[in-house]
């Protein structure tokens, strides 16, 4: 057995395990502060970098933010020049109103509707009188007062059309508000 001890005492020493474990204990706290200063500089780094990518669509998201407000505004500036338009049109556009009614084509034909209206009802008034005759004359009045109620229910009919005609008349003139 002795043989078998000493035999493994000379496998050993060729092996040489001894000087190795040496070299693991005697750098084993330079491997240590080596593995510390790689996990901080790493560490490091990704702060640097995750800081880096922040700001960076920080600053593009300000820039974005600076054109927004030049945007809004221009769009307001807009809107107080279309404002300011708009009143200059709003006042002017009564002042043409008035103009217009006092043109002369609307007054020509605001004329003509008017005398239109009297035709007609001196022709109903007309008409009125006839039938009112004929009753008192009895009925020997009855042939001419059809063929003067007939006439005169025609030219109540044509003044109707011409009144009608004159409304559809386009002068310009802004519609009646009803």
């Amino acid at each position: 057995m002795a043989d078998k001890k000493a035999k493994a005492n000379t496998a050993d020493d060729t092996l040489n395990l001894e000087p190795k474990k040496g070299f693991l204990k005697r750098f084993k706290t330079l491997f240590l502060i080596l593995g510390a200063t790689c996990t901080v500089l790493f560490s490091i780094g990704a702060s640097i970098g995750a800081t880096l990518y922040l700001t960076q669509d920080n600053t593009s998201s300000q820039s974005k933010g600076r054109e927004m407000q030049e945007k809004i505004a221009e769009l307001e500036t807009r809107i107080v020049k279309q404002d300011a338009l708009l009143a200059t049109v709003t006042s002017n556009t009564e002042e043409l109103k008035t103009y217009l009614r006092h043109s002369s084509a609307s007054s020509i034909k605001n004329i003509m509707l008017n005398q239109e209206k009297n035709i007609q009802s001196f022709l109903i008034i007309l008409k009125a009188s006839l039938r009112d005759l004929s009753i008192i004359v009895g009925r020997e009045a009855d042939d001419w007062q059809r063929d003067y109620d007939t006439q005169l229910t025609i030219a109540i009919q044509q003044s109707q059309k011409r009144e009608e005609l004159l409304k559809l008349l386009k002068t310009g003139e802004p519609p009646a508000k009803q």
